[in-house]
């Protein structure tokens, strides 16, 4: 499938049980294997799905994962005897340090994103910040980046990977009761800024902070957003022809790559590499 040819997506929201590695796994595997079933070749699951969100101290030992191992091994298997990529997040464990990663399973390969912005919330309060560059992965239908829920918060992770060529990119999520700013404008906007489709897969379920939010997304290149889920367990599949994936990169008639993103004024932005306290001003 070429990056400009017809694609399905899907982005499945879902509940998985905190501190049960191995049956969040069987589920994520069930869940990808139904998705494929049914035409899908991106699977995106939530954020820390194999592990639980909502995990204290005492959980993070039993909770976590080390990559490769079983988990990668047989997402990687499925991805292959599918001819699928599947995304899904997990609590990582790299010698005395924990991250907040994403699994990113190809027919070809397997790759890793480390959450790179963390909130004082759920596991994340026990996480060490990733310093994995933001790099799209090449997949047989295009070039699929992956950031993490609150990294959306920032404009520049995902303006990165639209520059360094995703057409996609992939969003695990476990989004509180309180995120809705996150479906209802940040979604649209990084898309539409960037032209690139966002599956934004999120967890459903309690949580000690009150239910998920849920709201799972697939958004278009241009914006609109073209399937939302509810608050419970669903699956969202929505598939996208190749002219739609063409027109979204065009902006007032003429390809990206001769408008929005080369018109950029690289020369004026250089403050948003400082730090405040280096002289950068909020």
């Amino acid at each position: 499938m070429s990056a400009d040819g017809d694609l399905a997506l899907a982005a499945i929201q879902a509940e998985s049980r905190p501190g049960l590695p191995a049956e969040n796994l069987a589920k994520a595997l069930e869940l990808a294997d139904d998705a494929a079933r049914v035409g899908a070749q991106l699977v995106v699951l939530p954020e820390c799905f194999l592990s639980g969100y909502d995990l204290g101290a005492e959980d993070l030992e039993r909770a976590s994962i080390e990559l490769p191992g079983v988990a990668s091994d047989a997402l990687a298997s499925l991805a292959r005897e599918r001819g699928i990529v599947i995304v899904v997040g997990l609590l990582e464990r790299s010698g005395s340090q924990y991250f907040n990663t994403a699994l990113i399973a190809t027919p070809e390969t397997t790759a890793m994103y480390r959450k790179t912005h963390l909130p004082k919330l759920g596991v994340d309060r026990f996480c060490t910040r990733g310093d994995i560059p933001y790099r799209p992965v090449d997949t047989p239908f295009g070039r699929v980046g992956v950031l993490i829920c609150y990294d959306f918060r920032f404009p520049e992770p995902a303006r990165v990977l639209a520059l360094s060529g995703a057409e996609i990119i992939a969003l695990p999520t476990c989004w509180p009761p309180t995120a809705g700013d996150y479906p209802t404008f940040l979604d649209r906007a990084r898309a539409s800024e960037n032209r690139v489709v966002v599956v934004a897969a999120d967890q459903c379920g309690p949580s000690s902070a009150g239910p998920y939010l849920g709201r799972s997304q697939v958004v278009a290149g241009d914006g609109e957003v073209l399937a939302e889920a509810g608050d419970g367990e669903e699956r969202l599949l929505v598939r996208i022809s190749g002219s739609e994936r063409a027109a979204w990169r065009h902006v007032a008639g003429r390809p990206d790559a001769a408008g929005l993103l080369a018109e950029r004024r690289p020369d004026l932005y250089a403050p948003i590499t400082l730090s405040l306290q280096e002289g950068a001003r909020p």
